[in-house]
């Protein structure tokens, strides 16, 4: 394996589904650093509600602010085996999931649902891999990328 200099974590990369999941303190710490880099970077420009149009000044500003972020996110995913390698674009339940309208619904997944979430969010967002707010836009992502690392901060695995 090889150290990724830029963030300083061994490139692993996904782990199967069902294999097991294990952190260290630094990676949890990490995880939750990303996280609350995210909460305080929407609180001041939000994502949400932005339609502007592509290319409008208002969305190159928001990606070039998100990207420095989005990208580690992705690197750090990647890296840690915090994403699973599973067949996400036939994945019935994980589309059910984005398009329930139930408030609570990331409240109820386990780490191994949410893990699988991440990882079919960020792969289906491929397409638009350098543009950040592809992945943001919907709002999907960081919500179940903020519950994924509270759950992993307290311990669930």
């Amino acid at each position: 394996m090889r150290t990724n200099r830029e963030f300083g974590w061994e490139e692993v990369g996904p782990s199967q589904e069902g294999e097991r999941f294990i952190f260290s303190q630094e990676q949890v710490d990490q995880l939750v650093d990303i996280n609350e880099r995210f909460k305080e970077l929407e609180a001041e420009f939000p994502i949400g509600g932005w339609n502007s149009g592509f290319g409008s000044e208002r969305e190159q500003f928001l990606d070039d602010l998100y990207y420095p972020l989005v990208s580690e996110v992705l690197h750090f995913a990647w890296g840690c085996g915090l994403m699973i390698e599973f067949d996400w674009p036939s994945w019935e339940e994980g589309q059910q999931w984005l398009e329930s309208d139930n408030p609570c619904k990331w409240d109820e997944m386990d780490v191994e649902m949410a893990r699988k979430m991440v990882s079919a969010l960020i792969r289906s967002d491929r397409g638009s891999y350098s543009a950040s707010l592809g992945l943001l836009r919907s709002g999907n992502f960081l919500a179940v990328f903020d519950h994924l690392t509270g759950m992993i901060a307290r311990g669930e695995r």
